[in-house]
């Protein structure tokens, strides 16, 4: 959709839903000059506000009018929400500096959240979040298991959903194994079930 558009849709959403909270996962937005990238610099539109493409950028800047809580998740700064960030982007990444396309304004999203998270794959910010909601709620089962997470990632690569940043159908994400993938969520899982365990001593 345009600009206009989104902006209009994003009320809307607002208003339907009436969040208290907004958090973006893998959300790729327009950076300031109105271009989409992808991780290694390629623009993905024409930076033209009437062209039809899917914006987050209004939507975040819609909750954050509202005072909405805006949480940001991300792996290489493209995503939306992290131009909270883009100092340190600048900084450390390439691709974030110069994004090597005619546009010459960086990959880094438009777009600041309150809350930025960055992590090795904007999914693995997401499960932490997740883990946070499971112990703030004292329910353990918000938070999904490693063999849930197996059969999502075998099931997504046997429909033939690339990864990443292999772009081949293997059940990864961005380059990481199944293994590291189940890995995270063990840590994650142990970490909430051990912080909702009460251990009563006898003193000594």
């Amino acid at each position: 959709m345009s600009v206009s558009e989104a902006e209009k849709a994003a009320e809307d959403l607002l208003d339907e839903l009436s969040p208290t909270a907004v958090v973006t996962v893998e959300a790729v937005s327009c950076n300031v000059k109105g271009i989409r990238h992808g991780a290694l610099g390629g623009p993905r539109n024409t930076g033209d506000p009437d062209e039809k493409l899917v914006r987050w950028n209004q939507l975040l800047e819609a909750a954050k009018k509202r005072r909405i809580l805006t949480i940001a998740t991300g792996d290489n700064g493209n995503e939306c929400g992290f131009n909270t960030i883009k100092d340190i982007l600048v900084k450390h990444h390439e691709y974030c500096r110069d994004c090597g396309c005619p546009c010459g304004a960086g990959i880094v999203s438009a777009a600041g959240a309150e809350i930025v998270i960055p992590a090795t794959s904007s999914n693995w910010a997401a499960y932490g979040i997740e883990a946070c909601l499971a112990r703030l709620l004292g329910n353990p089962d918000v938070m999904h298991d490693e063999q849930t997470h197996y059969r999502t990632l075998v099931n997504c690569a046997d429909e033939g959903i690339p990864d990443g940043a292999t772009a081949m159908p293997s059940p990864s994400t961005d380059g990481c194994s199944h293994e590291a993938c189940m890995a995270v969520i063990t840590q994650l899982r142990q970490t909430l079930l051990m912080s909702m365990k009460e251990i009563v001593r006898e003193s000594r």
